[in-house]
Protein backbone atom coordinates (compact mmCIF):
# COMPACT_ATOMS: atom_id res chain seq x y z
CA UNK A 1 0.00 0.00 0.00
CA UNK A 2 1.66 2.94 -0.71
CA UNK A 3 0.85 6.25 1.30
CA UNK A 4 -1.28 7.77 -1.16
CA UNK A 5 -3.49 4.71 -0.78
CA UNK A 6 -4.29 5.44 2.94
CA UNK A 7 -7.52 6.47 3.29
CA UNK A 8 -9.01 7.82 6.63
CA UNK A 9 -10.20 4.75 8.17
CA UNK A 10 -6.88 3.22 7.96
CA UNK A 11 -5.33 6.51 9.32
CA UNK A 12 -7.83 5.84 11.96
CA UNK A 13 -6.84 2.56 12.32
CA UNK A 14 -2.69 2.75 12.39
CA UNK A 15 -3.81 6.10 15.10
CA UNK A 16 -5.14 3.17 17.36
CA UNK A 17 -1.79 1.07 16.79
CA UNK A 18 0.25 4.03 17.66
CA UNK A 19 -1.73 4.95 20.53
CA UNK A 20 -1.44 1.18 21.90
CA UNK A 21 2.63 0.79 20.89
CA UNK A 22 3.38 4.34 22.48
CA UNK A 23 1.30 3.09 25.78
CA UNK A 24 3.35 -0.69 25.50
CA UNK A 25 6.33 1.63 25.15
CA UNK A 26 5.32 4.00 28.21
CA UNK A 27 4.57 0.78 30.20
CA UNK A 28 8.01 -0.68 29.47
CA UNK A 29 9.86 2.58 30.74
CA UNK A 30 7.81 2.94 33.97
CA UNK A 31 9.07 -0.90 34.16
CA UNK A 32 12.86 -0.10 33.55
CA UNK A 33 13.03 2.44 36.14
CA UNK A 34 11.28 0.39 38.82
CA UNK A 35 13.42 -2.34 38.38
CA UNK A 36 16.82 0.20 38.37
CA UNK A 37 15.45 1.55 41.40
CA UNK A 38 15.76 -1.70 43.53
CA UNK A 39 18.60 -2.88 46.19
CA UNK A 40 19.87 -4.91 43.26
CA UNK A 41 20.52 -2.28 40.98
CA UNK A 42 21.73 0.22 43.27
CA UNK A 43 25.71 0.86 44.27
CA UNK A 44 26.98 -1.06 41.29
CA UNK A 45 30.08 0.41 41.52
CA UNK A 46 30.52 -0.54 45.06
CA UNK A 47 29.54 -4.06 44.60
CA UNK A 48 31.63 -4.42 41.72
CA UNK A 49 34.61 -3.31 43.58
CA UNK A 50 33.95 -5.49 47.36
CA UNK A 51 32.77 -8.31 44.94
CA UNK A 52 29.27 -8.22 45.99
CA UNK A 53 28.07 -8.28 42.74
CA UNK A 54 26.36 -11.63 42.11
CA UNK A 55 23.72 -13.72 39.87
CA UNK A 56 20.63 -11.67 41.47
CA UNK A 57 22.21 -8.14 40.85
CA UNK A 58 23.20 -9.27 36.88
CA UNK A 59 19.45 -10.50 36.64
CA UNK A 60 18.06 -7.51 37.53
CA UNK A 61 20.57 -5.12 35.47
CA UNK A 62 19.39 -7.27 32.59
CA UNK A 63 15.70 -6.94 33.41
CA UNK A 64 15.88 -3.32 33.11
CA UNK A 65 18.36 -3.72 30.13
CA UNK A 66 15.57 -5.36 28.69
CA UNK A 67 12.87 -3.16 29.72
CA UNK A 68 14.44 -0.14 28.11
CA UNK A 69 15.23 -1.74 24.77
CA UNK A 70 11.75 -2.99 24.22
CA UNK A 71 11.00 0.84 25.48
CA UNK A 72 13.34 2.17 22.63
CA UNK A 73 12.34 -0.65 19.93
CA UNK A 74 8.46 -0.05 20.49
CA UNK A 75 9.30 4.02 19.36
CA UNK A 76 10.91 3.64 17.08
CA UNK A 77 8.33 1.16 15.92
CA UNK A 78 5.68 4.42 16.19
CA UNK A 79 8.39 6.61 14.57
CA UNK A 80 8.61 4.66 11.25
CA UNK A 81 4.69 4.17 10.92
CA UNK A 82 4.73 8.30 11.44
CA UNK A 83 7.20 8.57 8.81
CA UNK A 84 4.98 6.54 6.20
CA UNK A 85 1.52 7.99 6.75
CA UNK A 86 3.25 11.62 6.99
CA UNK A 87 2.93 11.98 11.01
CA UNK A 88 5.51 13.51 13.30
CA UNK A 89 5.56 14.94 16.54
CA UNK A 90 5.66 11.58 18.38
CA UNK A 91 7.66 11.27 21.92
CA UNK A 92 11.81 10.33 21.65
CA UNK A 93 12.69 6.69 22.16
CA UNK A 94 15.27 8.16 24.25
CA UNK A 95 12.57 9.94 26.86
Amino acid sequence: MLKSEIDKKNIIDINKIIDILILKADNSYCKYAEIMGRNECCGKEYKLKNNNFGESEFNAHNAGALELGRHKALYEAVHLIKDFIGQSGVGNADE
